[in-house]
């Protein structure tokens, strides 16, 4: 009996022995393939991205003022972590090229205006928005017709937002019109929309890719104001209306 007892014994800690050596050993098979049949999730693949994207779109345009008044969508065709989303260390400048008729003859408006950036912030992983304000006083140039060589006769006639669409296009000649009485001013033919310029200009490194490599600090780009976030940028100028597919 007591031989019997022991053996019965043994066998019990022999069994714990296996149920213990079990439960420390991996639960995937060692083909790799996860309990499911699935293969394993691979780690994440890191590399600073080599192609950027810019979308520029109005969100408001005309002679009030509404902040932020356009936004800016980068794209990145790596996944990035956003490091410096201070405002100050972004800079937006709109080129604004204006036809329209003065007296029967055809004037030009053409300014480089600098936005005040509201907002940068990482909207997915592969994508940052900016937004910004830009507001038009008409202290750009206009061509060779001599009443309106200077300032428009009201300087207080500012113009707030981008011009992307045909109605942002007849706000603007309206606000000219509307602050110099002394001329027969209307719409001309062609119509472009503005060229939107984003640049970081902090000190510092502006994002990283997922796994905390460091990447560019001289990024930039440049795009057509447009009424959706995918189009085509013609040059030199950007005509009303851009194709978008």
């Amino acid at each position: 009996m007591k031989m019997r007892k022991s053996t019965w014994l043994l066998l019990v800690l022999a069994l714990a022995a296996i149920l213990l050596v079990a439960g420390c050993s991996p639960t995937t098979p060692p083909n790799g393939e996860e309990p499911n049949g699935e293969e394993p999730t691979p780690p994440p693949a890191g590399g600073c991205p080599t192609k950027v994207k810019t979308v520029v779109t109005s969100l408001y345009c005309g002679p009030g003022k509404i902040s932020p008044n356009l936004s800016i969508l980068i794209s990145f065709d790596k996944d990035i972590v956003l490091l410096d989303n201070n405002p100050a260390n972004w800079k937006v400048t709109v080129d604004r090229y204006v036809p329209f008729m003065a007296d029967d003859d055809l004037e030009t408006y053409k300014a480089a205006l600098t936005a005040t950036v509201d907002t940068v912030a990482q909207m997915s992983s592969k994508t940052i928005r900016i937004t910004a304000s830009v507001k038009d006083s008409f202290a750009g140039t206009f061509s060779a017709h001599t009443p309106i060589n200077k300032p428009i006769n009201k300087p207080n006639a500012t113009f707030n937002g981008l011009i992307c669409t045909e109605n942002c296009y007849k706000a603007f000649v309206d606000v000219i019109a509307g602050a110099n009485g002394a001329l027969d001013i209307d719409y001309a033919d062609e119509a472009y929309s503005d060229k939107v310029k984003w640049e970081y200009i902090g000190g510092g490194f502006p994002y990283s890719d997922i796994l905390g490599n460091l990447c560019s600090c001289d990024i930039s780009g440049e795009a057509c104001c447009v009424a959706c976030e995918a189009c085509a940028t013609p040059e030199p100028h950007c005509p009303i209306g851009t194709i978008c597919y």
